[in-house]
């Protein structure tokens, strides 16, 4: 037996979703903002492709940011450590 998501069930949530400018990240990002969380789009190449990400999420009433970084590199995700989980 499976439950489904309630609304709102990551409200107040901070999700970091790698790979978000496209493909599968994009989605979870645009799914994760439908249930509330504040999204951090992380993009490697393209900014285009994390801002139209963003704004689709904006444009539904969620909250997001397109943020540049290679997850490969720890000084690129070392300060994400202190963004806030609430």
């Amino acid at each position: 037996m499976s439950s489904s998501p309630r609304p709102g069930q990551l409200s107040g949530r901070v999700a970091i979703i790698t790979g978000s400018s496209r493909g599968v990240g994009a989605q979870l990002a645009r799914c994760y903002a439908r249930e509330g969380a504040k999204v951090v789009v992380n993009y490697h190449r393209s900014k285009d492709k994390a801002d139209a990400v963003v704004a689709s999420i904006v444009s539904t009433g969620g909250d997001a940011v397109a943020v540049r970084g290679d997850v490969t590199v720890p000084p690129t995700w070392r300060p994400w450590r202190r963004l806030p989980s609430r």
